[in-house]
């Protein structure tokens, strides 16, 4: 039989938009996204390879690996609909789609739906028929500052919590050069100290085992940083950045 490729993809390959498509459900790589971009011709967002490459972006970033994930990460954010333009932003996204003929009724369905409906509110779809819920994304109304987890953390646990066996790393993003509070929170049975370095080593916070904040002034729109298990494996809970009040 011919491949089953819906015909709305016939239809994007005429947009001049070279933004990248968000197919969904993503929690693994499926081929067939593949098949669609041989028609549509935009980027994706994820798309199948032959091994799982922890570097890839979609599974580090808030937002986004909400749905490679379907749980939260420890750098997820609260205010999800006003930060998730930001993240499609820069990851170049123009295309969010739902594929219900790839998410039978059930928790994955549910997952994907219930973070969209978060996402978009009350915003309606650019298109729907039976299969496919499509939204066109417009560039942030404001811009918020995220943190990117680097592959060099443990894998992601209930709770969640991540480990750092020695040392992981983090990036900061941020809108515009200014002044940001960052605050790093251990699981509640972590007791292992910890401190966070710059890219020279240098300290800037260190913790005996709880909660640390630091306000930051940033001169560049990313900053990398690193913590460091003082002690056997430290567990992160949650790693935040906000505007300065």
């Amino acid at each position: 039989s011919l491949p089953d490729t819906p015909s709305f993809y016939k239809t994007m390959a005429t947009e001049t938009n070279e933004g990248a498509v968000l197919n969904l459900p993503m929690e693994w790589d499926r081929p067939g996204y593949l098949l669609y971009q041989t028609v549509h011709g935009k980027p994706l967002t994820a798309g199948y390879i032959s091994r799982t490459d922890p570097r890839t972006l979609p599974g580090r970033l808030p937002v986004i690996s909400r749905f490679r994930h379907l749980q939260k990460d420890i750098n997820w954010v609260d205010d999800i609909e006003a930060i998730a333009p930001t993240l499609f932003e820069f990851l170049d996204i123009h295309w969010l789609i739902l594929d219900r003929y790839k998410m039978p009724p059930g928790a994955t369905r549910d997952y994907n739906e219930e973070l969209t409906d978060e996402i978009f509110g009350s915003a309606s779809p650019s298109y729907q028929d039976d299969r496919l819920t499509v939204y066109e994304l417009a560039p942030p109304a404001q811009r918020f500052p995220f943190v990117e987890i680097g592959w060099d953390f443990g894998p992601l646990e209930p709770g969640p919590t991540r480990s750092v066996v020695e040392t992981a790393s983090l990036v900061l993003h941020v809108p515009h050069p200014g002044d940001y509070i960052l605050t790093v929170t251990p699981a509640l049975e972590n007791t292992t100290p910890w401190r966070l370095v710059n890219t020279d080593g240098v300290g800037l916070l260190s913790s005996p085992g709880g909660m640390g904040s630091i306000a930051l002034t940033l001169n560049t729109n990313q900053k990398m940083l690193t913590i460091q298990a003082l002690g056997p494996g430290v567990n992160i809970h949650h790693i935040e950045i906000k505007f300065s009040p």
